[in-house]
């Protein structure tokens, strides 16, 4: 027993030296100005509404529980606000009711209509690939594009 303790704290301190251990000597850092950059993440900004009543409206969206008249009044934003950043977020609000309902091809409409918006969205490739993978049956005449479908978006 006491062999399994002193093992066990020993490969804790391997681990976390080795955690907190970096490429550059002990008394160097990095210059503030890339420690600033390296720790700002990289990629996309998050999406923003441009004006309060956009937002409003996203709120107002968000805020409702039916999936189907999320759905509808997410439509309703989307044409209110064809150039919005926050559609894509609708959608996803509208998809996690769907999923939540267990409505799986509700699930994948949404999903499908993220990714006309934002075609790199992480969340609306794996539902995608998810309701593909899942509703796919041995006896689809389509199975093999499914299929494939599937695993390009799980990618």
């Amino acid at each position: 027993m006491k062999l399994a303790a002193i093992i066990i704290a020993v490969l804790g301190m391997v681990a976390g030296g080795w955690a907190q251990s970096t490429d550059k000597p002990a008394g160097q850092s990095a210059p503030a100005g890339q420690a600033a950059s390296a720790a700002a993440p990289q990629g996309k900004r998050p999406p923003q509404a441009k004006t309060q009543p956009e937002f409003d409206a996203y709120k107002a969206v968000v805020g409702l529980t039916d999936p189907v008249a999320k759905e509808k009044a997410a439509d309703d934003f989307a044409a209110k606000f064809p150039d919005s950043e926050l559609r894509s977020l609708v959608y996803k609000s509208v998809l996690q009711s769907y999923q939540q309902a267990n409505n799986a091809e509700k699930m994948l409409d949404m999903a499908r209509k993220i990714l006309t918006y934002d075609p790199d969205d992480p969340e609306a490739l794996l539902g995608v690939a998810q309701v593909l993978a899942e509703r796919t049956r041995d006896t689809d005449l389509d199975k093999d594009q499914r299929l494939a479908d599937a695993r390009k978006n799980a990618l």
